[in-house]
C-alpha cells in the first residue's frame, strides 16, 4: 500500500461544493488549484499506509466540527484567490 494523504480527495470535494455558491471566484484551473493549497496547507496532514489507517483517518474526517474547520478554511481560500487571483 502507497502513504497517501487522505485530506486531498476530502478538501476537493468540499471546494467542489463551495463552488456552487460561490460562483463570484473564478473557477480555472489555476485558481481552484490554489484554493486547494492554500486549504491543504493550513490543516495537518492525514497520512495513512494500512487498510486499518485508511478507515480510522475517514472516520475522524467524517465528524462534523472537522468537516467545518475545512469548510471555514476554504472559504477563506475562496476569499484570497478571489482577491489576488494568479491566473493568466
Amino acid at each position: 500500500m502507497t502513504i497517501e494523504n487522505l485530506l486531498v480527495d476530502t478538501v476537493k470535494e468540499v471546494v467542489e461544493e463551495l463552488y456552487k455558491e460561490r460562483k463570484d471566484v473564478c473557477s480555472c484551473e489555476t485558481c481552484k488549484n490554489d484554493i486547494i493549497t492554500y486549504t491543504l496547507n493550513q490543516l495537518r496532514p492525514r497520512y495513512a499506509d494500512s487498510e486499518l489507517g485508511r478507515v480510522i483517518t475517514k472516520v475522524e474526517m467524517n465528524q462534523r466540527q472537522f468537516r467545518a474547520e475545512i469548510i471555514a478554511i476554504a472559504m477563506k481560500a475562496f476569499d484570497l484567490v478571489k482577491q489576488h487571483p494568479r491566473h493568466e
